[in-house]
């Protein structure tokens, strides 16, 4: 079975620990629509890993997927898809401090080129380099925009 890959790098001008976390928060993006067209629900949160439906359209076609992802450690978000359209796509998030202040955010995306996705691969992996990229983007603009920084104090205001 051939395996469709797609990368991204990107500089986010905010802390490491901040970046990490956002992109590991799939409550803050099912409530604060950082993806649009992308749907998130979460089913299950424990510790450091979430469990969330996602819904996209990918050229055209409906794609719903169950998938997991966990916060490995200080630097590495993964997530896999466990179920739906996508089952046993991987998606692996790095995160580097910079000397600036600012991260340095390399992500890899994973899927097995099944079925339609086989005899079209050249398409999808086109398609989903621009996902990627968009996704990348709006999580860039999401976190030096401050909105995240702001969800987290309101939560440890919540807590208090």
């Amino acid at each position: 079975m051939r395996e469709i890959i797609v990368e991204n790098e990107c500089v986010i001008r905010r802390p490491l620990a901040e970046v990490r976390g956002q992109f590991a928060d799939y409550v803050y993006h099912s409530q604060f629509d950082v993806h649009p067209g992308i749907t998130f629900s979460v089913t299950e949160r424990s510790g450091n890993r979430t469990r969330y439906g996602v819904a996209a359209r990918l050229l055209g076609m409906m794609q719903r997927d169950d998938v997991v992802t966990t916060a490995v450690d200080d630097a590495t978000v993964e997530s896999e898809t466990i179920g739906g359209t996508n089952k046993g796509a991987r998606i692996h998030h790095e995160f580097s401090a910079r000397p600036d202040g600012s991260t340095l955010v390399k992500s890899r995306l994973s899927f097995p080129a099944r079925g339609v996705k086989a005899l079209l691969a050249p398409a999808f992996k086109a398609a989903a380099q621009k996902i990627v990229d968009r996704a990348i983007e709006e999580d860039r603009r999401d976190l030096e925009s401050g909105r995240y920084q702001r969800y987290l104090a309101a939560q440890s205001g919540k807590a208090a």
